[in-house]
């Protein structure tokens, strides 16, 4: 910290101006430098980052026709939000968060909108606990395409038994093949877990939220 005459060209200054933040004790005025908050991404989000970069090249590349089949899409189809609640967005944003779940499976960019809507949600699914391991179990409905529909698992936790936490909180763990009709997760700590369970197309389209309040206890 050093002390100033005339801060900034004034009588006094208080505050921060970039990395430097000014102040006046006791008549006397002094300015210090400060480290800036930096921003630290965790692997998860640096690796969506990178799918996102991707689909958005890919949207730049497209041609005009492209774009429009896309404009077409979104404004007859939403989205669904992180509640599972209707949402309208732009063609743009369609593509990416389409190809961003598409990439998610392993899947290329498709310069092509989804033909259709995924209309149903995960039913006649249940978790049990077999130390160290939950053991998540589904139906398979009557109308699928078991090639182009997937499974997609989000896990928060341990958390309080009395807490239920929203899937924003929680991370992605794995999208299996939804005719497997069987999931296993290595439950890494004793405690309270909340699974989030929704159907993925691979055309980038997905299902409402299942979610499974489940136990891991001795």
């Amino acid at each position: 910290m050093a002390k100033v005459v005339g801060p900034l060209n004034s009588s006094e200054a208080r505050g921060r101006v970039g990395a430097y933040i000014y102040n006046t004790w006791r008549g006397q005025s002094y300015v210090k430098s400060t480290k800036l908050p930096k921003t630290e991404f965790s692997t998860d989000q640096i690796a969506l980052r990178l799918l996102t970069a991707n689909a958005t090249i890919a949207w730049k590349a497209a041609s005009d026709a492209d774009r429009a089949r896309w404009l077409d899409y979104a404004n007859q189809h939403p989205d669904q939000d992180w509640t599972g609640k209707p949402q309208r967005i732009t063609a743009y944003n369609w593509f990416v968060r389409a190809n961003v779940r598409r990439q998610l499976l392993a899947l290329p960019v498709s310069v092509l909108p989804p033909a259709h809507q995924l209309a149903f949600a995960i039913s006649d699914i249940s978790v049990i606990w077999e130390d160290p391991y939950f053991l998540v179990n589904w139906g398979t409905p009557e109308t699928y395409d078991p090639p182009t529909l997937y499974a997609e698992f989000y896990i928060v936790g341990p958390h309080s038994p009395g807490a239920r936490p929203s899937v924003k909180m929680a991370k992605r763990r794995a999208a299996v093949e939804y005719d497997n009709g069987y999931w296993g997760w290595l439950v890494p700590e004793l405690g309270y877990y909340t699974i989030y369970v929704r159907p993925v197309h691979s055309q980038g389209t997905v299902g409402i939220w299942y979610p499974l309040f489940c136990a891991a206890t001795e």
